[in-house]
């Protein structure tokens, strides 16, 4: 048996500790004005899915992103949207709120939110 330590960040939070998570991230997304309209092509059952396999992949669990869309190519695929140093922000306060709201220990929280800044500001493709 894997001690705490040894698990991933999936294992520790499971399918429906990240469903959950984005349940709260999207409530936020969708009414963020500043970044609602980024989202506005698609349905947000479509983009939290895809968010959800993602997620999931890259905290060290299945590979159902790779497997339904090819190699994750984050910053490619964001091409296409005019993503802003405001909306990176916006973006990441939605996601600090969501995981802050989470039933989980400080430390995961702190974890976990240390993952998106660096992401978020890779994706950063225009000027405000």
């Amino acid at each position: 048996m894997k001690s705490e330590m040894e698990l991933t960040l999936y294992e520790r939070l499971g399918k429906e500790g990240i469903s959950k998570l984005l349940d709260s991230f999207y409530d936020r997304v969708f009414n963020d004005p500043s970044i609602a309209p980024l989202f506005a092509n698609s349905t947000r059952s479509e983009i939290q899915e895809k968010q959800r396999l993602f997620i999931s992949q890259f905290l060290g669990g299945p590979m159902g992103y790779t497997e339904n869309f090819g190699p994750p190519k984050m910053r490619q695929r964001h091409i296409p949207h005019r993503i802003t140093p405001l909306a990176k922000d916006a973006w990441l306060k939605c996601m600090k709120e969501a995981i802050d709201e989470q039933d989980w220990d400080e430390r995961l929280k702190e974890v976990m939110y240390s993952i998106f800044p660096p992401i978020a500001a890779h994706m950063v493709n225009s000027e405000d």
